[in-house]
């Protein structure tokens, strides 16, 4: 069983804080047969909107995809959960529901931005009641994905 650290993002005006919130064990086995590697996972509020990032990396396309099917379903009420994902000869992205560009484009651009390979990062979110914007989607799951990345070694 892995342990570490959530950590929540937290707004106001220009400035942003980040204060760990608990530490969360996630039931996972990193080294099973034919299974990402859950690396990290960070949790960001922006207006009351909860966005809960995981990264992971992934060597093949089904890898990812089972990946992103755990995550799914670690979270069935949850109302959007987007993801990219980069392998050699790969890429994929996904808004689930979100307007088009607005969270899949922004997390598979962090994982361009630093060259990364084998990356697979899923963002869900819960809404909080107030619409963000496509500026503040794109922003939000730029973030999200980018603290996710915060763990990945080269």
């Amino acid at each position: 069983m892995l342990r570490f650290s959530v950590f929540a993002l937290y707004s106001r005006s220009d400035e942003t804080h980040v204060r760990p919130t608990h530490h969360r064990p996630y039931r996972v086995n990193p080294v099973a047969a034919g299974k990402a590697q859950l690396v990290t996972m960070h949790e960001l509020i922006e207006k009351k909107s909860r966005f809960i990032s995981y990264a992971a990396r992934a060597n093949t396309e089904d890898e990812a995809k089972a990946f992103i099917a755990e995550i799914s379903r670690e979270h069935p009420k949850a109302r959007h959960i987007a993801f990219a994902y980069v392998l050699p000869n790969t890429a994929r992205t996904n808004d689930d529901g979100e307007p088009r560009g607005t969270a899949g484009l922004p997390i598979y651009n962090v994982i361009t931005r630093r060259n990364l390979n084998n990356v697979v990062i899923v963002v869900v979110r819960y809404f909080g009641g107030i619409l963000l914007g496509r500026g503040g989607l794109i922003r939000a799951y730029g973030k999200a994905a980018g603290l996710a990345l915060e763990g990945i070694a080269e």
